[in-house]
């Protein structure tokens, strides 16, 4: 949903790119997702063999209530006794994770 309120109706290629993750594994989620009303995909009209993502009214009166999430998560793990410095390391961590299985999963050619 979040790749989809920064961009929407865009190519499910898109998605796959900027989440890191297979068709395979993202079309159950999407079912789901349309299933519930929240996006509607349809094929392309230029090439009918892609597919297009396109986020409901529905959904896109959830981004609002959404936005705070981040910050919520961020409250609850202070509230747990995390500290900020904490919190930002884990940050970095975790952008250092995905880069480097990004480099990995490029150079195994996945």
């Amino acid at each position: 949903m979040l790749v989809l309120w920064e961009q929407d109706g865009v190519p499910l290629r898109h998605i796959v790119d900027r989440l890191g993750l297979n068709t395979n594994t993202l079309t159950p989620l999407l079912k789901r997702l349309e299933a519930a009303g929240f996006v509607t995909r349809t094929r392309g009209t230029v090439d009918s063999r892609q597919v297009i993502l396109c986020l409901t009214p529905q959904a896109k009166a959830l981004r609002e209530s959404a936005e705070d999430i981040p910050s919520l998560f961020s409250c609850k793990l202070r509230d747990a006794g995390c500290a900020e410095g904490e919190l930002s390391a884990l940050r970095e961590q975790l952008d250092h994770l995905i880069s480097r299985l990004e480099t990995l999963t490029q150079t195994a050619g996945v």
